[in-house]
């Protein structure tokens, strides 16, 4: 289903998208794996901040609408403001990054 979240990106049927909101100090990133190919260790960095180590994710599939929880991986060293995780085929993940500074 195509969708206009009107921020002048269309989200596409079949492709990788993502969307960040953020509320108070707490970053969520919304990605959209609408691939038939997971994309495992996705690197993420946040240029510029710095952020509360306890960053979560949940990502639901076809196969599996309960979800799966879980934290992700980090690069602490030469990268302290990134991390990686992994975003099945056909998924929508949703991933808290706490206390962005």
């Amino acid at each position: 289903m195509p969708t206009d979240d009107e921020d002048g990106v269309a989200i596409e049927q079949g492709t990788f998208n993502s969307r960040a909101f953020k509320q108070g100090d707490d970053v969520t990133l919304i990605v959209i794996n609408d691939t038939g190919t997971a994309r495992n260790g996705k690197w993420v960095e946040i240029k510029g901040r710095t952020f509360g180590h306890t960053v979560t994710y949940r990502s639901w599939t076809q196969s599996d609408v309960a979800g799966v929880a879980g934290a992700v991986t980090y690069y602490p060293t030469g990268c302290p403001v990134c991390f990686a995780v992994d975003l099945p085929a056909y998924s929508i993940t949703m991933v808290r990054v706490p206390n962005v500074r």
